[in-house]
């Protein structure tokens, strides 16, 4: 017997007129990067070539806090899903330390274009790749180059990425030595079948319960569970499973993502003779997952801070919930430091070099290793603080509401949007398509 949660879904998504649903599924451009909400990051594959000489670095206020990304490349197998800039294998000691020497390197150039001797940071994300590749006393090290180069006060935010299966103990003393206050996990499914179709066979629960306990054991203040809908094999019921075993274990937060095949994963190579129907249909069936989890979780008392994202009520007041993308100001201060890493300074978005071999060249010539980016048009902001808006507690802009007066119109007529011009229970469960319909024309 199907269950109700995957019937209400179902109907849930049946009732939309099917020329609504194919206009919504035709609002997505044809390629993507990222997660709609972290426009203009999403469109990377349109960005020029650029150098650091284009970016405004003196125009960043001496008091403005940053937030820094680091990108920490390796990965022990790709996911067939994955298209980010990594290395596939487990490096050995020579290779991180090259790469830190690199990384330091990076953060001593950024210190001196910005004329500190310390960057103020409210924020540091470390990504991947998988961090926690990395040994527990080269995580100490990596922590060690970030306190040399970055201050922090009591609020800052310190986060870093992890698979369950490279969690350890001695790791776990290297977070919160340095403070580490969420740690997020890439659980993605914890079905056996799955994960073995997308090559993370070991990330199973029993790795996944092993290290939520152990993180609990130290204290640390956060963790939150990714976990993907549309995965090859995932069924309704397999999805449902999901769903029951992630707020079982109680994370402190859950961001759920939909599989997209973008281009250089290996879904794409495997679905590049797909139909128009075809990812038409496989498209609604995410939306019935999406149903399916905005349903089960807002009666199992997780809040919806964005979309795709939900909180405990305990954990709402703590800072690091509010996990950052690229800076949503004009004059942003995000600094990208790695392989492949993506920052905002001023009103540039850039990318780093994504091969090792670019990266390095760059530096060893005393050079910030930036390959591509954008400068910001007055409508790439408001856009960009307009999709923003609809997602975290900012007000939506004024000069965004003549902008897109047919587009509020029309998302406020379909109960989209609510009188503050916020995404209602409706619209969440359409945020990523509402989104791309606020991107300016894409060249």
């Amino acid at each position: 017997m199907t269950s109700p949660v995957i019937q209400n879904a179902l109907k849930k998504v049946e009732r939309f007129p099917a020329p609504l649903l194919s206009m919504l599924f035709g609002a997505k451009p044809k390629i993507t990067m990222e997660k709609a909400h972290t426009f203009p990051a999403s469109i990377m594959h349109t960005f020029p070539k650029i150098t650091a000489s284009d970016i405004a670095f003196k125009h960043i206020p001496k008091n403005q806090p940053a937030h820094i990304y680091i990108q920490i490349p390796w990965c022990k197998i790709r996911c067939l899903y994955c298209r980010y800039p990594s290395i596939i294998k487990k490096p050995n000691k020579v290779e991180v330390q090259k790469y830190f020497i690199y990384l330091e390197k990076e953060l001593m150039l950024y210190a001196a274009k910005l004329e500190r001797t310390k960057i103020f940071t409210e924020t540091i994300y470390i990504g991947g790749g998988t961090p926690t590749i990395l040994s527990a006393s080269e995580l100490t090290r990596l922590f060690a180059i970030i306190t040399k180069y970055c201050a922090f006060d009591s609020q800052a935010f310190k986060i870093i990425e992890c698979s369950p299966s490279t969690i350890t103990e001695k790791k776990i003393q290297a977070f919160k030595n340095f403070g580490i206050n969420r740690v997020s996990m890439g659980v993605q499914s914890f079905n056996r079948t799955v994960l073995k179709r997308i090559f993370r066979s070991k990330d199973n629960y029993s790795r996944v319960k092993t290290a939520i306990r152990l993180l609990r054991k130290y204290e640390i203040p956060e963790i939150n569970f990714d976990v993907m809908l549309g995965l090859p094999e995932q069924t309704y019921e397999i999805f449902l499973r999901d769903i029951e075993t992630a707020t079982r274990l109680c994370p402190s937060s859950i961001s759920f993502l939909d599989m997209e095949v973008w281009q250089g994963c290996g879904l794409y190579i495997l679905s590049s003779k797909e139909s128009v129907d075809d990812a038409f249909n496989r498209w609604k069936m995410q939306l019935v997952m999406t149903a399916m989890y905005q349903d089960y979780l807002e009666s199992s008392n997780y809040i919806p801070t964005r979309p795709h994202y939900y909180v405990l009520p305990a954990d709402m007041r703590h800072p690091s919930t509010r996990v950052p993308y690229l800076d949503s100001r004009m004059a942003g201060f995000q600094i990208g430091l790695g392989i492949g890493a993506l920052g905002h300074i001023g009103t540039t978005v850039y990318r780093n070099f994504a091969t090792p071999t670019a990266y390095e060249t760059a530096l060893a010539q005393n050079v910030l290793p930036i390959d591509k980016g954008m400068r910001l048009s007055a409508h790439d902001a408001h856009a960009m603080r307009t999709i923003r808006s609809l997602c975290d507690e900012t007000r939506f802009p004024e000069e965004s509401k003549k902008q897109y007066t047919k587009i509020i119109h029309f998302l406020t007529r379909a109960h989209f949007l609510d009188e503050q011009l916020k995404l209602t229970a409706t619209g969440r469960l359409f945020g990523s398509e509402i989104m791309y319909m606020l991107y300016p024309k894409i060249k």
